[in-house]
């Protein structure tokens, strides 16, 4: 926002998933200076044209994520527990492929990066240290060998890699556009993204050590899975919907309106079908995890999920364990500054 005199610029700047802060600078041009002493994570400005005050909105997420044993036989489940939690948030859970371990993302560092720990929570160890930016949508390879990931230290996503036991990440993508969710193929050989390349979000796949980026879908495409058998790429869309296609591309087919499913982002592949999280039961407060089944193209529902799921959610290979990001808590203070000059 200008400033009354004109002379300056309010604005928020940062990254959604880490501290935010409130800057100022010259309109003729000069170096930013951010505001001290109003805490963290501002979300809206209004300056009074007259009288010196700055209203300004303060949001905190707190997610965190959680786990429960999926029903086996027609046999009841547990309930979830939280068992990857921190005083900040906690998402992105993604299952290796053996299920001993759990990559995620989290600030509880301070900046987003992505962490790894052992199935049942213990353990967990920082795996990138980025200096800028946030790092986050940890994804495994078929060996377990190798995690990949978007990361934006220079401000644009762009697709990372690192090794699940540590070292130095490397960079798949560099490119303008925002590269970023990536995934493995079932055989390893690709890692398929999205990016908005095409100037619009598509689906796009490189080669799992990087190279020439080629666009699979062409009307869209958000958040991918390859399914196991190597045959499809079922995705979702900004505008909602999953579907799928040939991952060399060709006719898009849609499996699920957008009504259908709760988010872009809450659906996973295994072997037995595309699990997703329903459409919120206003009449309940719960959530319908459901499973899309291959074998005769039913959906049942699996489970339900009490509190607001948020985003992201992951099934291990055996489909007896679920994790799933869950918002405990979400506070917004709308906050006043007087005699602001």
């Amino acid at each position: 926002m200008w400033t009354p005199g004109g002379k300056e610029i309010i604005y928020i700047a940062g990254e959604f998933q880490s501290p935010l802060g409130i800057y100022r600078v010259r309109a003729s041009g000069g170096e930013p200076k951010r505001m001290e002493g109003i805490g963290d994570h501002p979300v809206a400005l209004a300056l009074a044209l007259k009288g010196q005050k700055l209203a300004y909105g303060r949001s905190y997420l707190h997610d965190n994520i959680y786990r429960v044993q999926l029903p086996v036989a027609g046999s009841p489940t547990g309930a979830a527990t939280g068992f990857l939690s921190s005083t900040r948030s906690d998402g992105a859970p993604a299952y290796s492929p053996d299920g001993k371990r759990i990559a995620f993302g989290s600030n509880r560092s301070g900046a987003y990066q992505i962490w790894c720990a052992d199935a049942d929570g213990s353990n967990p160890v920082a795996l990138t240290n980025f200096t800028k930016g946030t790092a986050g949508s940890p994804r495994w390879s078929p060996d377990g060998q190798t995690i990949v990931f978007d990361a934006r230290p220079e401000g644009r996503a762009d697709i990372y890699s690192v090794p699940a036991q540590g070292g130095s990440p490397r960079r798949l993508t560099d490119d303008p556009a925002e590269d970023h969710l990536p995934i493995f193929s079932d055989d390893g050989s690709w890692i398929y993204f999205a990016s908005t390349r095409s100037g619009e979000r598509n689906i796009y796949r490189i080669p799992s050590n990087g190279g020439t980026a080629v666009q699979i879908t062409r009307k869209g495409g958000f958040w991918s899975c390859p399914s196991p058998n190597g045959k499809w790429i079922y995705y979702t869309k900004l505008n909602g919907g999953l579907w799928k296609l040939p991952p060399d591309g060709g006719e898009e087919v849609q499996l699920l309106e957008a009504h259908a499913i709760q988010s872009q982002m809450a659906f996973a592949v295994t072997a037995s079908g595309i699990w997703f999280a329903g459409p919120l039961d206003q009449a309940s407060g719960t959530t319908p995890l459901n499973l899309y089944r291959f074998a005769d193209g039913r959906i049942v529902e699996r489970y339900r999920f009490v509190k607001p799921l948020s985003w992201y959610l992951s099934i291990s290979r055996d489909e007896k364990w679920l994790v799933y990001v869950q918002r405990d808590s979400s506070v917004d203070d709308m906050m006043l500054i007087e005699n602001f000059r």
